[in-house]
Order: C-alpha cells, then structure tokens, then sequence
C-alpha cells in the first residue's frame, strides 16, 4: 500500500446518549397509586433526573415511556428476567460468527417443564407489565402512564419523548434512527425496571453496536434477586460497562487545563504529517464504530498518547510479546469507576494515531503488569518446534465440549497431564459440571512443557487445552481457582493461532476504583501470570464481535483460532482406577488417607462452589485457608438428573428409593395429575425422569424409569442370565401386585361414597378390622412363600437390594398402612422377615423418617 497523509482522512463526531425507561407513575409515583410501585434502590429516579441535567453538556437525553397496547408475549421479546430461579447462562455462541449480528441469547430457566401446548396458561408475572391479556399498568391516557412530576419537570426542548409498546426502547419506535441521525454510538441506559425495560433496551443496544453503561444506582427493581441477575447477564451477553451516578458526574466535572505548554502550529504539523509506523496501522474513521468495537480491545484507539497501542499495530504474529495495553481506568472496564472523563466529555473530533507499542525493558524482560508478577514473553517456542505446531495440536488433541451449569462452554478443551508409575495423576478442580478426563502429556505437549518450566523455574504436571474456534468462542472473567495450585508457583498460559487479548480487571474493593490492563496475546507468546495478581485481578477473553474488515491480520490468522495451552504445578492427585483423592485440596492430605471422590451437586459440591466464588471475588491474602483449608473431595459438579413425581405415592416411593440406593443425586419436580390416579395408565405415564448426561436423556413411566435405572445405574446390564431371570420375573409379579392393591383401594373408595353417613361413621370406627380382601391374602401368601425359599436372602434377587425389591416393598408398606402390620404380615413369616430388613435400611429412614418403619 502506498503511503498517504492520514491528516486529510475525514474526522467524524461520535456522541452519546443517555436512555431513561419507564420513569411513569405507575411505577414511581409518590402518591400511593404506583400499580407496580418500584422503590429500590431509594431515590433511583432522582438521581436519574439529576443526572440527565449534567448530562446534556456531553450528548443527547432520552426518555421513554410504556403504553400498554396489547399483550406482548414473554417469550417474544428481547428478553425480561421475571422468575426468582436461578438461571443457566447461554453464553455459548458457538454458532455466532463475526460480523453477524444477532440478539443475545437471555438465560434460560433450568429444568423449565412448560408442559403441554394446549395447557392454559398461568397469569405473567406481575413485572411483565405488558404481557397480561387485561393490564392494569401504563394504560394509555391513564395518569398512571404519564412520565412522574419530577421527570416531566425535568423534559427540556431539546429532549426526546418517545412511547413504546414493547419492552425494549427500540421495539416499534423511532429510536434507532433518532440516534443514527444524531451520531450516537455510546449510550448510558437506566429506568425504573432493571430486568424489565432497562435489560430489553440494553439487549437491543448491544444488536445495533451501541457501546453501553448501565447506571446501576439509577435502574429500580423490586427482586435483589432479579436485579443481580439481570446485571449479571447484561455484563455477559453485552460487555456492559457499569457505572454509579455519582461517578458519572465525577468525571463529568470540567477538568483542569493541562499546563503542559503548547505545541507549536509547525510541531503539530509535523506529527499530523508523520508517516505511519506501518500501512496497517492506518484505520479510517477508528472514531466511528458502526459495527460494535472489539470488546478486547474497543476504546484503546480513542486513548492516544497512552501506553496503549492499537490492536493492528501487533500484527505481526511474532513480534514482541510486551503488547500491553495499560489503563488505570480503563474506559471499557466492566464496573462503575472503570470510566474515564473523556468518555463522558463531549465527542471531538481526533486525528488517527498509533502511540509506539510499550518496548522490552533495556535488558531485554518483558514489561510487568498488574501485581509486578505477571509477564508476556515472546517466542516462546523454538522456530524447530514452532513452526508446525497449531496444525499438529489441533488434529492430534481430542477435543471434547464441556459444561457449566448445564450449558456447554463456548469453547472446546482437552485435559493433559503427568501420569505417575502408581497410576494416579494431578486434578485440577474448576466451576464445570465435569472436566474431560486426563490423558498423558502427548509428545508435542511434552515438547512445550519443557520450553514453558524454563521460563517459570518449576515444574508443571498439569495442562488445561482449549480451543477458540474464532472470535465468538469466549472465556468469562474469572480467577485461576487456587484449590489444587501449588503456593508460590505460576500460572502459564501459551497461546498459539490467531491474535486474542487478554483483559485484566481488578477485583471490587470498598473505595478503590477498579483499575483495567489489556495484554495481546499474540502467537508463540507465553502468559506467566503470578498468584498475586490472581488473588487480586480478573481476567478474560471476551468475544470479538467485529466482522473480518476490521481486524489485524494477526487476528485472522490460522483462521480466525486460537489454542490455549495453560500449564499448573497442581498438589492434588487422584487414582483414578480406585476413585480416591488426596493432596493440597483434598480432605486427606497423603496418598495413605486417601478417601473416596464425591460426585453430584450434594452438600461439599455446593460448599465447594460457594468457595470457588468468594475466591473470585476476594482479593484478601489470609482468605485461602478460610476457604480451602479443610479441603473438598468432590470432583464432578454436574446438575444433577431430575425427577418428576406422579400423583401415585407408591410410584414415587419406587423411584425415591430406587435411586437412593443406585446412590443417584436428583433434583425433584412433580407433574400435575393427567387424569384419575387409579387408572393405570394415567397414574403410570405421569411421572418422568430426565437423566444428566449430554443429551438429557427423558425417560417416561414407572417400569420404563426403573429398567432404565437397572440398566445404566444398577448393574442390570453385567447380571448372570439367572438372577437376570429372577429380577424380571419377581419384578413383573410385582407390579402386578401393585395394579391389585389400586383396583382395591378404587373399589374401596366407591363403596365408601356410596354408603350412608351414619354407615360410614361407624364403619370408620372399626376400619382397622376389615379383612383382607380374598384375592389380596392369596397373593400375599404367594410373596410369603417367595421370601421363605430365597436363594440369596433376606432381598429378592441379590444380597442387596435390586429391581424387584424397589417395585415389591413400597405396595407392602402401602398394604401395612391400610390395614395393620398384625393383620397383613402376622400369619407370613418370611413376608415380615423381608419386609423388615428392608424397612432397616437407611434410604428408607431418609425417606420416611426416623421412626419406627419396620412390624
């Protein structure tokens, strides 16, 4: 490309607006008449009007308001959190690639059953204000959809007013086109809803490319709950910055002028007329981010004269690795006083420029970053080694998707490590539901593990391998979870493939303003991160939604992908073939009290997982033994299967014990009844288990549950042919016995209805003496005489319990119930003998109670 002068590009004007949703009476009126009064946080809409009078000095105000128009499905929006369960976040974005716009996908509800289609259905959530099919609030012309007296006072001429009837600011109005018309590019949204109107008009912003704020203290809510997590999400799925009114107002206070003394007219031709450091480094019109700005690196080029150099002037894959982009308060931080002044100033026109990139050291180290222990060093791998190894890793490792709270991360990892002579091998323990196993360190992997423990001093024995796929293949900003990490050792991360940055953000604390570090991560560079600054900062890979035209070639290389490999000293190990664990973060600290792996979302897992979070966001030395001291022996944290119970109690004592004693943790729903629970087939088709493997297999019906539970879960598949044969046969007497005991019981409750009251008062008397139906005590005695010959006693098939066993017991408990331990099991021996020993067991007393189950 030849050389031209940058100074006759065109410099356009970006501006900014600030977004107030929803501030009406019916949500903030002070008269007592709110339809749905939201009063949190106290004060929230003055501070908003307040707020929107410094604010015209730096771009353009908005107010929206809501009129109800007709009802507006939930599910047909752009997406409002109105349910108190936790959700599961869809961050994956696979699917997505760059330079495709589409809305974020809102967090979905775990285990949402919605039933069938034709089930009427329940009233919205009174927040849904617009869903309803006979609302009460923001009725047009009521006074209750007028914007509030203090906010209306506050309208001024040059403001927009516009109506909605939608959730979202830009659903159905002219907003869009207001802002494109005015330059807006970067907007500052609150309201009287956070999870409502302020999440749908957020969620729509990110889809045009709008850079976002949230001005959490000025945004209402009615649920902690719901606040929490609609932010939570925003931060997510947009890349929110989130910022505090008095913050905003801080920085929007006029500045004092720099004494610096002026620059000549000739000197400031002179550098406008500096030819650039490269062609490449030429972007026309970087102020201008029609297509939303990378979130890994955005506002770096609107930061001139920084030591913060723009993404393109890193192209090159090799060159030196001390690419930082340092900002004390970076203005694309994801917390309140991550903004700077100059991003609420009003917006000036700048010429393009490229501030040199940050130089090694005079004696050749990297540049420190964050803690003084962190260094990106670069070339890291011999040209002989690294010449071939991105085609090599990425054929030769099994990539294997993982998941986190249900969903599948947006990334493909792999797991290495050293396997030592005795079989046992390091474990390294994270928020997934499970991490792929470990194999041994493959002969490249082994090759750039002796390069990394050169340049860390130590040892490693565990890498973690993930695959970006592209720019939409993400990781969220976390801390290392130091559970397993050895104290005094680094974290390295080397990255081969496509050019990523990495962003560092410090943790909250009272009174300190969150300070932002950027660090390209080019090719064949290494990461040595120290576990100071993992105490203390964050960090991440954040989606790059930029299309291809915008992007440095080092950021499309090897295809846009990216292999990072993140090798640990890990003090925890596992024997996998045992299922025992021991070490630093284990409960037993030598391989001689190992105890055995806990699995499933049982009491430790949530322990574990509540640590894991305070780790990510404490930045206290003196908290790790706190936390991690005692250790956890948990190793797999999946969401656990779920079990819907049917209105038959048998039924769902069956399945309640079945999967207590299979040792199978399950979270419980319950299904509505589908019909008459004495009809067989109604009461069997009613409940339903859905396991936790990948494909979140359904399983219908009590028999077809409990084979499949044999089958997968309780050995069903390795039995001999004859206890095969007595599982199968005794299984089907009982449920047999079962279908007895229900067209009894039915008859019963018809013979009842259709006597006399006074018959039926005294019959109630003497209920305890009716005899056992003829029918019922020959099939009694029939079960008695099986108990008497068991081959294998005191259980059906097995010396512990199985198939048969969980179908028999229950129907006799139900029958003990009805009439009497004496009367159903006095004359039968060996039916109270069985019927004991299974009552003694302690599912059964976790079930029922500690109380006296047995005759």
């Amino acid at each position: 490309m030849f050389p031209f002068d940058t100074a006759a590009l065109p410099q356009l004007t970006t501006r900014k607006a600030l977004i107030a949703v929803d501030l009406q009476n019916d949500f903030v009126g002070t008269d007592g008449d709110a339809a749905l009064p939201v009063n949190e946080p106290e004060g929230f809409f003055a501070r908003a009007v307040a707020l929107s009078e410094a604010f015209r000095a730096a771009g353009d105000v908005v107010w929206v308001q809501s009129h109800f128009d007709e009802p507006r499905p939930v599910d047909s929006e752009p997406g409002i959190l109105v349910s108190d369960r936790p959700s599961l976040s869809s961050s994956s974005s696979s699917s997505r690639r760059p330079g495709r716009r589409s809305r974020p996908k809102p967090p979905e509800e775990p285990g949402q059953d919605h039933g069938p289609e034709d089930a009427p259905a329940s009233p919205p959530d009174p927040e849904a204000f617009l869903s309803g099919e006979m609302s009460t609030c923001v009725r047009p012309e009521s006074p209750g959809a007028e914007l509030a007296p203090v906010v209306r006072a506050a309208v001024r001429p040059g403001d927009t007013v516009l109506t909605k009837t939608h959730y979202s600011a830009f659903q159905g109005t002219p907003l869009l086109r207001v802002l494109r018309a005015h330059m807006v590019m970067e907007l500052f949204i609150c309201g009287s809803l956070t999870n409502v109107g302020v999440y749908a008009t957020a969620l729509d912003a990110a889809c045009h490319g709008m850079a976002i704020t949230l001005i959490e203290d000025c945004c209402g809510y009615r649920s902690d709950a719901r606040q929490a997590r609609a932010v939570r999400s925003l931060v997510e799925l947009t890349g929110c910055d989130v910022a505090t009114s008095e913050e905003l107002l801080h920085v929007m206070q006029p500045k004092e002028k720099d004494s610096k003394p002026p620059v000549s007219p000739s000197r400031a031709k002179a550098e406008e007329d500096k030819p650039p450091l490269s062609p490449d480094l030429v972007k026309p019109m970087t102020g201008l981010s029609l297509v939303s700005a990378s979130p890994e690196n955005g506002a770096d080029e609107q930061d001139a004269g920084k030591l913060t150099p723009s993404a393109s002037s890193s192209s090159s894959p090799s060159s030196p690795a001390a690419v930082l982009h340092s900002n004390e308060n970076d203005d694309t931080g994801r917390s309140a006083a991550d903004l700077e002044a100059e991003r609420i100033a009003p917006s000036r026109p700048t010429a393009s420029s490229s501030s040199p990139e940050p130089s090694p050291t005079d004696d050749g180290t990297p540049l420190p970053l964050c803690e003084g222990d962190t260094h990106v060093i670069a070339n890291v791998l011999p040209p002989s080694l690294e010449h071939d190894i991105f085609p090599r890793l990425r054929s030769e490792i099994q990539w294997q998707p993982m998941s986190h709270q249900g969903s599948p991360v947006p990334r493909l990892v792999a797991v290495q490590g050293t396997v030592s002579t005795d079989g046992s091998v390091p474990v390294y323990r994270h928020p997934a539901d499970e991490s792929p196993p470990l194999r041994p360190f493959s002969t490249a992997v082994l090759a750039i593990k002796d390069q990394v423990e050169r340049h860390v001093g130590h040892p490693v024995n565990h890498a973690l391998i993930q695959l970006y796929r592209d720019g939409s293949d993400h990781i969220s900003e976390h801390s290392d979870k130091t559970l397993d990490i050895v104290s005094g050792s680094y974290i390295a991360n080397l990255s081969l493939g496509a050019q990523r940055t990495m962003v560092l953000r410090t943790k909250r604390v009272a009174g300190d303003s969150r300070r932002v570090q950027r660090a390209v991560l080019p090719h064949n560079s290494l990461c040595r991160m120290g576990l100071s600054t993992n105490m203390k900062w964050l960090h991440a890979i954040r989606q790059d939604r930029r299309a291809d035209r915008d992007k440095a070639s080092a950021e499309l290389a090897f295809g846009g992908a990216r292999i990072s490999l993140t090798f640990r000293s890990i003090g925890t190990f596992l024997d996998p073939d045992r299922g025992l664990i021991w070490g630093q973060g284990a409960t037993a600290k030598t391989r001689d009290d190992a105890r055995p792996v806990v699995n499933g979302q049982g009491p430790e897992a949530v322990a574990m997982l509540r640590a894991f979070g305070m780790e990510n966001h404490s930045s206290v030395v003196d908290d790790w033994d706190r936390l991690y001291r005692d250790g956890f022996d948990v190793l797999h944290i999946r969401s656990a299967p779920r079990l819907f119970a049917s209105a038959d109690a048998i039924v769902n004592m069956r399945l309640a014990l079945m999967l207590s004693e299979l040792g199978v943790s399950h979270a419980k729903g319950r299904m509505a009844a589908t019909g008459d629970d004495d009809d067989d087939n109604q009461a069997d088709a009613a409940i339903k288990f859905i396991d936790n493997d990948a494909a979140r297999t359904e399983v219908k019906g009590q028999v077809a549950i409990m084979l499949y539970l044999d089958a997968c879960y309780g050995g069903g598949q390795t039995a001999r042919r004859e206890e095969l044969a007595r599982r199968f046969t005794h299984f089907q007497r009982a449920i047999r016995l079962h279908d007895l005991v229900r067209r009894h019981r039915s008859a019963c409750r018809t013979k009842r209805s259709s006597r006399a009251p006074s018959e039926s008062v005294e019959r109630e008397k003497h209920s305890n003496q009716d005899p056992l139906p003829k029918s019922l005590t020959h099939e009694l005695g029939s079960w008695n005489g099986v108990t008497e010959s068991l081959s294998c006693p005191p259980f059906l098939a097995a010396s512990s319990p199985s198939l048969p066993d969980f179908a028999l017991w229950p129907v006799l408990h139900a029958v003990v119930g009805l009439y009497g331990a004496d009367l159903v099991l006095g004359r039968w021996d060996g039916l109270r003998r069985y019927y004991d020993a299974f009552a003694a067991r302690e599912s059964v007393r976790e079930l029922l109670g500690d109380g006296d189950v047995g005759s």
